[in-house]
C-alpha cells in the first residue's frame, strides 16, 4: 500500500517544480499506478495485507482503490479547461491528489476509528472543489447542505465505535467476532442509528436530499468525485461493518429494503421529468442505490458480491456520464435540454460514444451493469418474490430516462449559439474511451469484483 501512496505524496510537488507539465505528469502517474495494480491483483490467491500494521488491503478494497486511481487520472484530464483559463490550476490540482491520497488511505483502513476520521477528512477537499470551482451562484448553499447532511448523521456513528470499543477492547477490522454493544431488544435501533452516517452518504432515498444539490452546483470534477468515488466511501463502510454484524441486517431488512426499492421508482419517475442534465444525472445515482443497499443487506454472498460489483460500474458509468454532459456544457454553458439538440447531425462521433454510454448505463449487454444487476435482482427476489414486478418497472424506467436524454439532446434543430468546434477535441474523445473500454471489457474478468467474499 506504501508503494501507491509515496509515489501520490512525490506528486504534489509537480505543480511547484514543474509547472508547464505538472497535469500531463500526474494523468500518467496515477495511470501508470492504477495499471500496476491491475496487473498484480489476482482475488483468487489476495487475502488480508498489511504494512505497518496500519494499512490494510484486501480484495473488496483494492477494486475501489483502481477505481479511484483511474477517477482522479480521469477528473483531472476532464477539467483541462481549470488551467487553461488559469482558475487556480496548481491548486485545483493539489486539491485533487490530496483527496486521492485520503480515499486511499481510508480505503486501506484497518481500525474502525482511523476509517471514520479519514471518512470524514475526505469531505474537506471536495468542500474546496464545490466552493472555489462550482460556477453557479448557488453553491455555497448546496455545501452548506453538503456538510450538515453528512456531518449530522455521523456523529451517531462515532458514538457507536467508542462503545464497541468498550465491548471488545479492539477496532481492528481484522477481527473476525465482534460482540454487539446493546442488549439483545435494542440490537435493530443501535444498528439502525450505526448505519446511518453510510446510509446519508450513499445515500438512500430520503435522506438524498444533499446530493442532487451539490452535483448541480458542483465543477465537472465535483460530480465526478461525488458520484464516482465519495459515494463508494460509503458503501464500502457499509458493507465492511455488515461484514462484521452480518446478522444484524436481516433484523431492519424489511423496513429498509421496502424503503430503497420504493425510493428507487420514485427518483427514476423524477428523472423522466427532468430539464436540468446533471440533475438528471444525479437523481439516476440515487435510483441505483436501492438495489445495491437492498442486496447488501440480504447478508448473502451474492448480495454482497454483486454490491461490490455494481459500486465499480456504477463509479464508471456514472463518471462516463458526468464527462459526456460536461463536453455539451463548455460547448453551450448550458445545462438545459430545451437549449441543446441536434448534436448528431453536427458531431456524429460523440453521439456514438453517449449512446454507448447511456446503453451500459441501462445494463445493455456486453456491458459490466448488465452482469451487477442480474446478480443484484437474484439476490433481491430471494427477500420476497413480490419484488419481481417492482423490478421490472425500475429497469423500465431506467432505459425510458437513458433514451429521452438521448433523443432529447441529439435530435432537433441545432442551436446557432453552439459551437461545434469544441467538440471535435482529442482530449474529449480520449475521455470517452477511456471510460467506454472498461464498461465492456470488465465483463471479461468479472471475477475482480465479485470474488471478496
Amino acid at each position: 500500500m506504501l508503494k501507491l501512496i509515496i509515489p501520490l505524496i512525490f506528486t504534489l510537488l509537480l505543480p511547484i517544480i514543474n509547472k508547464k507539465h505538472a497535469w500531463l505528469h500526474c494523468i500518467l502517474i496515477l495511470l501508470f499506478l492504477r495499471t500496476s495494480l491491475i496487473i498484480t491483483f489476482q482475488p483468487r490467491f489476495f487475502k488480508y495485507r498489511l504494512s505497518w500494521n496500519i494499512l490494510l488491503i484486501d480484495a473488496l478494497s483494492i477494486p475501489i482503490i483502481i477505481l479511484t486511481l483511474w477517477i482522479s487520472s480521469l477528473i483531472i484530464l476532464s477539467s483541462y479547461k481549470i488551467y487553461i483559463n488559469s482558475s487556480a490550476p496548481k491548486f485545483y490540482l493539489l486539491t485533487i491528489i490530496i483527496l486521492s491520497i485520503i480515499l486511499l488511505i481510508a480505503f486501506s483502513s484497518s481500525n474502525l476509528l482511523a476509517f471514520y476520521i479519514r471518512f470524514e477528512t475526505a469531505l474537506i477537499p471536495t468542500l474546496f472543489i464545490i466552493l472555489i470551482w462550482g460556477v453557479q451562484p448557488e453553491r455555497l448553499q448546496a455545501a452548506s447542505y453538503f456538510i450538515i447532511y453528512t456531518i449530522t448523521a455521523s456523529l451517531p456513528l462515532l458514538f457507536s465505535i467508542i462503545l464497541i470499543f468498550k465491548q471488545n477492547n479492539s477496532l481492528s477490522i481484522l477481527i473476525s467476532f465482534w460482540t454487539v454493544p446493546s442488549t439483545t431488544t435494542l440490537n435493530s435501533y443501535w444498528w439502525l442509528i450505526t448505519i446511518l452516517a453510510f446510509l446519508v452518504k450513499i445515500p438512500i432515498y430520503t435522506t438524498h436530499l444533499w446530493l442532487p444539490k451539490a452535483h448541480v452546483e458542483a465543477p465537472v470534477a465535483g460530480s465526478i468525485v461525488l458520484a464516482a468515488i465519495l459515494l463508494k466511501l460509503g458503501r464500502y463502510g457499509f458493507l465492511r461493518l455488515s461484514d462484521i454484524f452480518p446478522f444484524l441486517n436481516i433484523r431492519i431488512l424489511p423496513i429498509i429494503s421496502a424503503i430503497a426499492i420504493i425510493g428507487t421508482i420514485i427518483t427514476r419517475f423524477i428523472c423522466t421529468r427532468q430539464h436540468d442534465i446533471k440533475a438528471l444525472i444525479a437523481y439516476a445515482s440515487v435510483s441505483h442505490i436501492g438495489l445495491l443497499i437492498s442486496a447488501s443487506l440480504r447478508s448473502t454472498i451474492w448480495g454482497w458480491q454483486g454490491a461490490l460489483a455494481i459500486m465499480i460500474s456504477h463509479g464508471i458509468c456514472s463518471s462516463a456520464i458526468f464527462s459526456s454532459i460536461n463536453i455539451i456544457y463548455e460547448t453551450s454553458n448550458s445545462r438545459r435540454l430545451f437549449v441543446i439538440k441536434g448534436l448528431i447531425t453536427i458531431f456524429p462521433r460523440y453521439s456514438i460514444w453517449l449512446f454507448l454510454i447511456l446503453i451500459a448505463n441501462i445494463a445493455a449487454p456486453p456491458s459490466i451493469n448488465l452482469i451487477t444487476e442480474i446478480i443484484l435482482i437474484g439476490t433481491i427476489t430471494s427477500i420476497s418474490i413480490k419484488f419481481t414486478f417492482i423490478l421490472a418497472i425500475t429497469t423500465f424506467l431506467s432505459a425510458v430516462y437513458s433514451l429521452y436524454l438521448f433523443s432529447a439532446s441529439q435530435h432537433g434543430n441545432f442551436s446557432n449559439h453552439l459551437n461545434p468546434l469544441n467538440y471535435i477535441s482529442m482530449r474529449n474523445m480520449l475521455i470517452l474511451l477511456l471510460h467506454t473500454i472498461p464498461l465492456f471489457t470488465l465483463s471479461t474478468r468479472i471475477d475482480l469484483i465479485t470474488l471478496w467474499c
